[in-house]
């Protein structure tokens, strides 16, 4: 089994580093160059709206229903008869609330329909990592690698139709349509292995399954429901207090795109922390080198790709997007310093988790809730999506120094002064580098290319990442 789940995580790393980027950088881009900023934009804060309250439609069933289908898989009919009916019930409470949120925000007309039907979407896509819990539960690993990219290979393969084939034109409607085929599709396929795999399915309402998940999972959920909604609620904001919500809404999304991109990338690795730290935790083991892992591992790639955007912020802008102007550079050049604090919080945050701190998380959370909604009040009507950005980089700044905080005081750890210094100065040397080069060399491609290749040579310059103890460490802990 072991050697099953290390598999597993090899393939879905691999497929997931193939199809999402390319998803991410190769369609998302080009549809938003093809539509524009402001009917982007309006997409954006849609998908925005509908993912605030998605935890409803989750609420903690894909870890219950994995955790006790792989304990006992013989009870995996009742399992999903009991926890799909609970689906259903939440899905139709996300979409009604939704709605009437929505409804009470004054969206109306086509903007209300699209709502509508990317709220739906939102619903076969959780439906669809429902299956796939069930999927996992039982142990079909490779399976489960494949149907995580379903939604996405879809979605690539019908917006290839309509941006280089021509087979139809690319609008909103077709794109929003294009997604929940994708999703609806990739659901079913989902749906129909589960019943290949589970055979007799029947539905049954039970109060007491809802019980117990509802006791054993509402701080997870509390937490991913005010994460999402400091996350988001720029959007909303951006739409609520500005004439031109929507056109902001475009600008603010492109300076998302390769920070959605690299968040793809830390997250893969945060997948494997969290067993990992609650291992070491349980066996009463020092995290320590594992966090020196991490920095190295995760952290530092971070900070390279930040130096490297902030430098070459306006050359990166106009090769990824028809419409950049002076404000889409400064938002992309204030949303990239937020990956660092993104970095931060997939290690820490997740040490603080697999310590079971969840209370102390959902208050630091409530209070960068407020912050952020604060802040945005203040600096969106002033500095529109510039204002967003910068209130999105002072809240996620203070995720990641209060996690970091926590976590190296309740686990008694050693602050590593040494590490922290080097990667301080390998940071200033970089950026150094990357001005300089960039002064020097015309062809700017040639400079960040350079920049990169000694980025990399100096991380060993410096002592900052040791590649044989990340290979050996992992394969340890991943074999214990």
């Amino acid at each position: 089994m072991r050697r099953a789940f290390i598999s597993n995580v090899g393939v879905m790393m691999a497929l997931n580093l193939l199809i999402k980027p390319f998803w991410v950088l190769g369609i998302d881009r080009t549809v938003q160059n093809i539509l524009g900023p402001e009917t982007y934009g309006m997409y954006y804060n849609l998908v925005a709206f509908t993912l605030i309250l998605s935890v409803i439609l989750e609420f903690g069933i894909n870890n219950y229903t994995s955790s006790q289908i792989a304990k006992h898989p013989d009870k995996a009919p009742q399992f999903f008869a009991a926890t799909f009916s609970l689906k259903i019930l939440y899905s139709l409470s996300y979409l009604l609330i939704t709605i009437s949120a929505a409804l009470f925000l004054n969206y109306e007309g086509p903007r209300l329909y699209f709502l509508a039907v990317i709220a739906f979407t939102q619903v076969m896509s959780f439906f669809n990592m429902y299956f796939r819990s069930n999927v996992s539960g039982l142990h079909f690993f490779k399976i489960d690698s494949v149907l995580s990219i379903i939604d996405r290979v879809l979605m690539i393969v019908f917006c290839s139709a309509m941006i280089w084939g021509k087979v139809f034109p690319l609008t909103l409607e077709s794109y929003i349509y294009a997604q929940t085929f994708s999703y609806t599709i990739a659901a079913l396929c989902s749906f129909l292995i589960v019943k290949s795999k589970i055979k007799k399915i029947s539905f049954v309402f039970d109060r007491e399954i809802l019980i117990q998940i509802f006791k054993s999972t509402y701080p997870y959920a509390l937490l991913a429901f005010i994460m999402m909604a400091y996350t988001r609620i720029d959007s909303i904001l951006l739409r609520q207090l500005l004439p031109d919500g929507d056109y902001q809404n475009g600008i603010y999304s492109q300076g998302y795109r390769l920070l959605d991109a690299g968040n793809m990338m830390i997250a893969l690795i945060a997948v494997i922390l969290l067993p990992l730290f609650s291992r070491l935790l349980q066996q009463k083991e020092n995290v320590s080198n594992l966090i020196d892992l991490c920095l190295g591992l995760m952290i530092v790639p971070s900070l390279i790709i930040c130096c490297i955007c902030l430098v070459f912020r306006v050359e990166v802008m106009n090769l990824l997007y028809h419409h950049s102007t002076d404000l889409s550079v400064n938002v992309f050049a204030i949303t990239m310093l937020s990956f660092i604090s993104f970095s931060f919080m997939y290690v820490f945050g997740t040490l603080l988790t697999a310590n079971g701190s969840l209370s102390l998380l959902n208050k630091l959370a409530f209070i960068a809730l407020i912050m952020n909604v604060f802040l945005n009040l203040i600096l969106i009507p002033i500095y529109k999506s510039l204002g967003a950005a910068c209130a999105a980089l002072i809240t996620q700044g203070f995720i990641a120094i209060s996690n970091t905080f926590f976590a190296y005081k309740l686990n008694e750890l050693q602050f590593n002064r040494n590490l922290f210094v080097r990667i301080l100065l390998y940071t200033i040397s970089i950026l150094i580098i990357s001005l300089l080069l960039k002064y020097y060399i015309f062809n700017w491609v040639l400079a960040l290319v350079i920049s990169l290749s000694l980025a990399t040579l100096l991380l060993f310059t410096f002592k900052i990442f040791n590649l044989k103890m990340s290979l050996e460490l992992f394969k340890n802990k991943l074999n214990t």
